[in-house]
Parts: C-alpha cells; structure tokens; sequence
C-alpha cells in the first residue's frame, strides 16, 4: 500500500457512529438475561469503560462475569448498529473529501462495523475496516504496528474517542482528532484537534489543520 498521500483513521462508535442507542440496548438485554436492570442514563455514564467493568457496576455477580461479557460481545457481534446515527455531518464530510483515504479501525467487533457501515450506506467510503475478531478483542496499537513506517510518510490522523486511540495514533505518528464528550474531556490535552461532530471538518479541513501546524513549528 501507498501511504503518501493524506489518511484519515477513524474510530467507529462514538466518533463515526454515534452508538450509544444500540450500545446501551445490548447494555440492558445482557443484564436482563441475568435477572438484572439498571437505568439507562446510568448504562451510558459508564459507556467507554470495559464491558466486565461495567456489567460489574451494575450488579453482575463475580463468578458469571466471563459468561455475561461473552454474551454482550454476541450480541454485538450481531448488530447492524440499526438504533445508531452516523455523528452530525459525517456523511457530508465522507463525501466531500474522495481525496482523502479513510480506514475504520474500531475495537467493536468488524462483523458489527462492516453491518453498520453497510447500514448507514457509508460503506463505499472506506478502503479499510479493521475491527475485533469474533469473540474478542482489538489492540489498536498491535494491529496498526505493521503500517507504522508508511502512516509515519504520510499526512495521517486518528479520529476517536477514548484513551486507547490518543495511544494508537501516537504510536504510528499520527495526529490525534477527538470527538469531544462529557466522559472523554481528560483527553483534551492529548489532541490536535477538538470536535463535538463533523461539521467543523466541512469548514477547516484535516490537511488544512495540519499545514498550519506544521507553519506555526517553523522559524
């Protein structure tokens, strides 16, 4: 593969997608097969955390925490993410920018990615899905670690949400996007850029964020 023109990485639920409906939802169907409930408002406070952590938080004994994760991660493995939106402006910015190469590398299962992208018609967007196999999970890191001499060659950038994609564009050189959110704020620091939806790529663009970076670095 060419990697020396610009790239873009993008993180899928929370930064694509917003997931939150269906993560919720299999959230709740996987603690409701065990007895359990919890609000929903409390379900989404938690949302970013490890699933055992928080099925833990929400009552799930000790001893069937293994049995309830591997439930949730079939359930999302089945998903087509039908009860999630593509974020505010997202598919106005896939389609204006054929220039720029995208790829999705989630840590959410790729079966449930590719559906959702197929879903939401914003498949043919990209050249690249990266996602978890089956009934486990994603080092970002790991899995990006073979392209990192060819990202480092080219205008690259991470767009996610959580901590573990600050690291993973870090660790190929990239510059790190972050979708903004109440839970995710402590990551303010580590990014380049800060968005709340896609909207603000439609007026100042990735490759324009990063020639004036590069500018102001100069003497």
């Amino acid at each position: 593969m060419n990697f020396n023109h610009a790239i873009a990485l993008l993180d899928f639920d929370g930064t694509l997608m917003d997931s939150m409906g269906d993560l919720v939802g299999m959230t709740l169907e996987t603690l409701s097969h065990w007895g359990l409930s919890a609000a929903s408002h409390e379900v989404e406070s938690l949302m970013g955390q490890p699933t055992e952590t928080r099925l833990r938080h929400h009552g799930m004994p000790a001893d069937q925490l293994a049995h309830a994760t591997a439930f949730f991660r079939k359930l999302h493995a089945q998903s087509r993410y039908a009860r999630s939106q593509p974020m505010a402006g997202a598919e106005r910015w896939l389609a204006s920018t054929p220039h720029l190469r995208k790829w999705v590398v989630s840590a959410s299962p790729e079966s449930a990615v590719r559906a959702g992208l197929k879903w939401h018609g914003l498949d043919r967007y990209f050249e690249h899905v990266m996602g978890a196999p089956a009934a486990s999970n994603l080092d970002k890191v790991a899995a990006l670690a073979p392209y990192r001499g060819s990202f480092a060659k080219a205008c690259c950038w991470f767009l996610g949400d959580q901590q573990g994609d600050a690291e993973a564009a870090a660790s190929i050189g990239a510059r790190f996007a972050l979708m903004h959110n109440p839970r995710n704020t402590a990551l303010v620091p580590l990014a380049a850029r800060v968005l709340t939806n896609f909207e603000s790529l439609l007026e100042t663009s990735l490759e324009g964020t990063w020639n004036l970076s590069l500018s102001s670095h100069r003497p």
